[in-house]
């Protein structure tokens, strides 16, 4: 059941994340050199 649980919240930020970037927020998708500011 704990394994269900950790799948369900690491799928659930992928979700956010997908969608924060896909809605915008004014993003572009990120570059490297983004990625490495972060």
């Amino acid at each position: 059941m704990k394994i269900r649980l950790i799948n369900a919240a690491i799928f659930l930020v992928l979700y956010l994340a997908f969608l924060a970037w896909y809605d915008g927020w004014g993003m572009d998708p990120f570059t490297a050199e983004e990625i490495d500011t972060l």
